[in-house]
């Protein structure tokens, strides 16, 4: 056991029996923290591919459309454009 006298407290030390880490966080709350990180990686993990599978089956539903446009002579910009319109709306949409 230690001792450290400082100019208006005392404070006892023992080998071993509590660490503390920069910014003042002590090992205790590092496994939790660390439990709920991994939880909000899984949980924006899961919301990421959600979307990607979103915006293939839009996709995939878009094709014969896409492919009778290009087909009557539909310019890029005009396809483009299309895309944009039918697909803004949507983060609005209830």
């Amino acid at each position: 056991m230690q001792s450290h006298r400082n100019s208006d407290t005392f404070c006892v030390f023992r080998e071993g029996a509590h660490h503390v880490y920069p910014g003042g966080h002590s090992a205790e709350a590092r496994i939790p923290v660390s439990v709920l990180f991994g939880a909000v990686v899984v949980s924006l993990l899961i919301a990421c591919v959600n979307v990607a599978n979103l915006l293939v089956a839009r996709g995939l539903r878009g094709q014969p459309e896409m492919a009778l446009r290009i087909s009557l002579g539909a310019g890029r910009s005009r396809i483009v454009r299309q895309l944009l319109t039918e697909s803004l709306p949507s983060p609005f949409a209830p």
